[in-house]
């Protein structure tokens, strides 16, 4: 089921059978505020101030509780940039571009999740040109979070990999980076600054699983592609822990197809 608002509204809704209703937000274009200038603590915190805009942020809200009185298991927001807080001190906004710059917007849906007893809630975020895996906090920190419990979590956040473009090179500096951010965000879980790929994603009723698959080039069409992490959340647990392997055969598609054989086929099969 596909469900939209009209044809110049480019946020929508998927249903996949009871499974999931993925909402596909529109966090460049439509409502969006005017991004501020780093640190603007008083900027990111005004409350009318939006990322999504009025329109677009109820529909989400009743979205979301729809699909969860009609019993859908999963509900996943696939969105442009990060949700989850990147700065250490809220009073210290650094990224004001992702929803760190529009703290009031991302309050009111935490609080809508909260107040409504939405769970099974997934984030699939692109744009860092980097991986992350993330607990979707409120208060990402003690005794409001718990990093082990996953007290406190809303559900998880999943940020995919560029396929090519970087936000940083293959070297020791990205390394120490990723340490230094997994040390100082209590729930963010694990990144990775450098390597290129994309997230697999295998859902069941029972629960999530993403993958993430580097790959050792991207300057060639020969490639080897290989199993960095694995990151799962359980039906109703609202937080995500580390798998410590993939999905077990029968239950996983294979890793993505070789696209330039793909769509060799398509051509053939349709315009030979």
């Amino acid at each position: 089921m596909l469900t939209s608002l009209d044809k110049k509204t480019i946020y929508r809704r998927f249903r996949f059978g009871d499974l999931i209703d993925l909402f596909m937000l529109d966090t460049r274009l439509t409502g969006r505020d005017r991004q501020a200038l780093p640190l603007s603590a008083k900027a990111a915190k005004d409350p009318s101030r939006s990322l999504l805009g009025t329109d677009q942020e109820q529909w989400l809200h009743n979205g979301l509780s729809q699909s969860m009185n009609e019993g859908i298991r999963w509900r996943a927001l696939g969105q442009q940039v990060l949700m989850s807080q990147l700065t250490i001190n809220s009073n210290l906004p650094i990224l004001m571009d992702q929803w760190d710059g529009y703290q009031a917007s991302r309050q009111r849906l935490f609080d809508h999740i909260q107040n409504q007893g939405i769970n099974n809630l997934m984030v699939l975020t692109g744009d860092t040109h980097s991986s992350w895996a993330f607990d979707l906090a409120p208060e990402p920190r003690f005794p409001h979070y718990g990093r082990i419990s996953g007290f406190g979590a809303l559900g998880g956040e999943f940020g995919t990999p560029a396929v090519t473009s970087g936000f940083s090179e293959k070297t020791g500096l990205a390394k120490v980076a990723s340490l230094a951010l997994d040390g100082a965000l209590p729930n963010l879980k694990w990144t990775n600054q450098s390597e290129k790929g994309y997230v697999l994603l295998d859902i069941s009723h029972s629960r999530t699983k993403a993958h993430w698959y580097h790959v050792d080039t991207v300057a060639s069409r020969n490639y080897n592609h290989y199993l960095k992490r694995v990151y799962k959340q359980n039906d109703g647990a609202n937080h995500i822990h580390r798998a410590w392997s993939e999905s077990s055969p029968g239950e996983s598609p294979a890793p993505a197809p070789d696209l330039a054989n793909l769509f060799e086929g398509l051509r053939q099969r349709y315009y030979s």
